[in-house]
């Protein structure tokens, strides 16, 4: 057989064999193929066949891109799930929300976890006692009551002119200790704030917090502590 038909032989067969770049590239000189084209049938064949794993680089790409799709989507269910907000730790906004409906200087707030409000106490700047429950979350009046009262008069008027006011002595206190505030109470007598608190290991503390200065003194752990 003639050298020509060979090279002609052979073309057609790496046309069948899905191989029709590397039989164009083989040498019309001999009947083994050249390096370019054993070079190009290589590179032919990895596209084809994929790696004993069964994926390409592509493949694996894209598995991780679902990875962290399904990564976010996990933590966006645990957000939705979560249990209603914590009871403790929102003074500040439940003293907030009663001045918000009764202007005036807060001088009592306390956690009611039995009947799961905060019951707060405002002297009103109308010389009225006012009562109020507030939601566990702090942001909603629950219920108000009013009656007037010569001490709410003498209340307002200790903490006109520049005293600490409650929501001050929430902060302090909670800096202090690193806990949460669960009760407050003014003692105009002493001129005083006494406030309880939960701090960050469980303990209970109770501390006063000087109505002049912010001064925090008389520290004390609550060894007694109630589960309220």
């Amino acid at each position: 057989m003639k050298r020509s038909t060979v090279v002609a032989a052979i073309a057609v067969a790496a046309v069948i064999g899905g191989g029709t770049v590397a039989g164009a590239a083989m040498s019309s000189g001999g009947s083994e193929p050249s390096a370019a084209a054993q070079e190009l049938r290589a590179e032919s064949s990895s596209q084809e066949n994929p790696s004993p794993g069964g994926t390409t680089a592509t493949d694996d790409r894209d598995d991780q891109d679902d990875d962290r799709d399904d990564t976010g989507k996990g933590a966006g269910s645990d957000a939705a799930g979560s249990p209603e907000p914590a009871a403790t730790g929102v003074a500040d906004q439940v003293i907030r929300t009663a001045l918000e409906a009764v202007p005036g200087h807060v001088v009592e707030l306390d956690l009611d976890r039995d009947d799961k409000h905060w019951d707060v106490e405002v002297a009103g700047e109308d010389d009225r006692e006012h009562e109020l429950e507030i939601s566990l979350d702090g942001g909603k009046v629950l219920h108000h009551e009013q009656d007037r009262d010569d001490d709410a008069r003498e209340k307002v008027k200790v903490l006109s002119g520049g005293s600490v006011s409650a929501a001050d002595a929430v902060r302090i206190a909670e800096e202090h200790v690193a806990g949460q505030v669960k009760d407050l109470d003014l003692d105009k007598d002493d001129r005083v704030w006494d406030v309880e608190l939960r701090a960050e290991d469980g303990s209970e503390w109770e501390l006063e917090i000087d109505l002049n200065s912010g001064d925090v003194r008389n520290v004390e752990r609550d060894d007694d502590r109630d589960d309220d």
